[in-house]
């Protein structure tokens, strides 16, 4: 008779390391914040304005040249080794760094419009639907003009006179 085996697999000495891993952005610097909690210390703020000051001009600006390639938020701080901690404090506090940022990510947008609007001049029915939908020509009155308040008038003439536009500009009377 084979031997049964049980639903649980065994843990692999790995899963029980109690080193941390060398792939995660912020390898040492939560083994260090977590020393420095268990002995009461002020180090966790040190550590983290260490960090916090590590993030100088120059790993900024990496930091937009990776987003500008195309590089995500997460994966533009592992390749730098930032806690992504750090970059969201420096998003809150440094406003200059702010505006690169939202500078990056308006290229980004006007990159995405390019091709859409390449897609579109190409014959692609879906991409020239979603441009008109979204940048339609200025002299297209519709929903822009009703959802900016335009008002054409029309709705202020009574009967009578939109009877007589009618005839004027020779439309059918529905009646």
């Amino acid at each position: 008779m084979p031997k049964k085996r049980s639903s649980l697999p065994k843990r692999s000495t790995k899963a029980a390391s109690p080193t941390p891993s060398t792939t995660s952005s912020t390898t040492g610097k939560k083994v260090a914040k977590k020393k420095a909690t268990a002995s009461n210390s002020s180090e966790p703020t040190q550590v983290e304005s260490h960090e916090e000051q590590a993030f100088d001009e120059q790993l900024q600006r990496e930091y937009l040249q990776l987003l500008a390639r195309g590089a995500s938020p997460a994966a533009a701080c592992m390749q730098l080794n930032l806690s992504v901690t750090v970059v969201l404090n420096r998003i809150t506090t440094d406003e200059t760094f702010r505006d690169r940022l939202d500078q990056i990510h308006n290229v980004l947008s006007q990159n995405v419009a390019a091709a859409l609007y390449r897609s579109a001049m190409e014959g692609s029915v879906s991409a020239q639907t979603f441009f008109l939908k979204n940048c339609p020509p200025p002299e297209w009155p519709g929903e822009d003009a009703a959802r900016l308040g335009v008002d054409d008038g029309l709705d202020e003439l009574s009967d009578e006179e939109l009877r007589r536009l009618m005839e004027h500009e020779q439309i059918p009377d529905p009646e």
